[in-house]
C-alpha cells in the first residue's frame, strides 16, 4: 500500500518507492517554512507543484508561483487546481519578484521559496534543456 506523498507501507515500516526530487525536500520545506501558520507564500521555481502542494496542503493561505518554462506553467496550472483561487501560476522569471508582487498589490509574503535544483523536465525531453552526448 502506497500513501498520498510516495512511501511504502510494508510489514518492514515505510519504505521508499521511487518519488520525485520535489517529494524528497517536501519536510525539509514544510520545517522551514511553516506554512501551517497561513499566510501568503511564494514558489519562486513552481516546476510540477510539488512544493507548492505541500506548502498549500501544509495550511499556506494562498501560493504564488512563478516559472519560465511554459511546459511546466501547464503542468503546475492542472496539479494544483484544487486549491482554486488560493494559487496563481504566473509565467514569469524569479528574478522580477519585486515587480510581480508589486503588480498584485502584495506588499509582504510569508516565506519565499527558490529550488536551485536541476529540473528533470529539461533532463527527460530531448531537445529541452540540458542534453548530454551520446
Amino acid at each position: 500500500m502506497t500513501d498520498e506523498d510516495g512511501f511504502k507501507l510494508s510489514s518492514m515500516g515505510y519504505e521508499h518507492e521511487p518519488i520525485s526530487r520535489a517529494q524528497s525536500w517536501v519536510a525539509e520545506v514544510l520545517e522551514h517554512l511553516e506554512p501551517s501558520r497561513g499566510g501568503l507564500y511564494v514558489d519562486c521555481t513552481v516546476g510540477l507543484g510539488g512544493h507548492a502542494r505541500a506548502l498549500l496542503k501544509g495550511g499556506a493561505s494562498r501560493l504564488i508561483g512563478f516559472d519560465r518554462d511554459p511546459s511546466a506553467v501547464a503542468a503546475a496550472r492542472s496539479a494544483l487546481s484544487e486549491f482554486g483561487d488560493r494559487v496563481e501560476v504566473v509565467h514569469a522569471d524569479y528574478r522580477r519578484l519585486t515587480t510581480l508582487l508589486d503588480e498584485r498589490g502584495m506588499t509582504t509574503v510569508d516565506g519565499v521559496l527558490v529550488d536551485f535544483g536541476v529540473s528533470s523536465m529539461q533532463l527527460d525531453e530531448p531537445g529541452r534543456g540540458f542534453q548530454f552526448p551520446p
